[in-house]
Formats: C-alpha cells, sequence, structure tokens
C-alpha cells in the first residue's frame, strides 16, 4: 500500500524468514539483558497465520523457548512450516 498511494518504491516488505532473521541478533541482545525470549516472541505468534504448518510451527517454537534454546532455533523453525 505504501509504494502505490505514497510513492515509496524503497519501502520493501519483509518475508516471514526475513523477519525471523531479523530477530536473532535482537534476541541474543536481549538475553544479555536478562531479558526471557517469550517476551518478544508470544507477539510473533501469529506470523505464520494462515500458512500451512503454522501450528506445528508454534509448538516447535514453544517447546524451545522451554528449554532455553539459543535465538538461532529461530532460524531452524523455517524447517516446520509445510
Amino acid at each position: 500500500a505504501d509504494t502505490e498511494i505514497f510513492s515509496q518504491a524503497n519501502n520493501p516488505c519483509l518475508n516471514q524468514a526475513e523477519v525471523l532473521g531479523k530477530m536473532v541478533p535482537y534476541l541474543e541482545h536481549l538475553k544479555t539483558q536478562g531479558i526471557r525470549y517469550h517476551a518478544v516472541l508470544r507477539h510473533m505468534m501469529g506470523l505464520f497465520k494462515g500458512v500451512p504448518g503454522a501450528r506445528k510451527w508454534r509448538r516447535w517454537i514453544n517447546e524451545k523457548l522451554k528449554e532455553n534454546s539459543e535465538p538461532s532455533f529461530l532460524i531452524e523453525s523455517l524447517d516446520q512450516i509445510a
């Protein structure tokens, strides 16, 4: 919509994989601050809404959160999407 309404051709939208990739360094920063990943990732649970495998992805993310995994688990999570 920005491109059509505001003529902003240099405003690329990120796909889900790119969003997850950008979240990894952010989660690493949060870890140094003592902030739990769940505080941020709970807002991302709808990232794959309507995509086959979304439920499996959410379950997998929740399991990794329980295991206190390293932030790179976000990239691995893409394997859960059909």
